[in-house]
């Protein structure tokens, strides 16, 4: 198994026509974004513009998560959707899709090869365990701070901080558990074999 925790800090901002954007996470680690080589891309945008219009992306599937703000999706020929925050919203990047609306987002990009589910989390006081899967399993602090304890190591993330987990095997668990109004978002990704 191996951790690897990615602090905020680290991260970085780069322009967009509508904004900023900062890549969280890439696999493999030496793919480029704009090459398309990736398998799979975490990473997070705010956008600054009130009407945008997303980069086609063909072959790339998508999860978008609202952060802050409100947003309005348009997916041309497919669905449209009002998303608020940590509203959840699936679709391809082969799609036409626009937007309405200024707002702080997560992104997770998936090619042929993987597939990626993502949960969002709001953790009390109380320690929850989350199944992990056998593959990539990626935990967000989006608010609050958390600890969690995964294979005897115990992590404690601040707001923007990143975990990836990567679980070479079945039944295994992280126990997590936030204070106050601490929410994460759990992105578990896996390999067709």
């Amino acid at each position: 198994m191996k951790l690897n925790v990615i602090r905020k800090e680290e991260l970085v901002v780069n322009k967009w026509s509508g904004g900023t954007t900062t890549q969280i996470a890439i696999y493999p680690e030496d793919a480029e974004y704009k090459k398309l080589d990736f398998l799979w891309r975490i990473s997070s945008a705010r956008v600054e513009a009130e009407k945008s219009e997303f980069t086609p992306l063909p072959g790339v599937e998508r999860i978008l998560i609202i952060l802050d703000g409100e947003l309005r999706l348009e997916h041309k020929g497919h669905h449209s959707k009002e998303m608020k925050k940590y509203s959840i919203d699936f679709f391809s990047g082969s799609w036409e899709t626009t937007s309405e609306g200024k707002v702080t987002d997560f992104n997770v990009m998936t090619r042929e090869g993987c597939s990626a589910k993502a949960d969002i989390i709001n953790m009390g006081d109380v320690m929850d365990e989350i199944p992990l899967v056998n593959g990539t399993n990626i935990f967000f602090c989006s608010e609050g701070e958390m600890e969690l304890e995964i294979n005897r190591t115990s992590l404690a993330l601040e707001q923007g901080d990143t975990l990836i987990a990567e679980v070479p095997y079945d039944d295994c668990a992280a126990e997590i558990k936030g204070t106050g109004n601490a929410t994460c978002i759990n992105v578990k990704i896996t390999y067709n074999k």
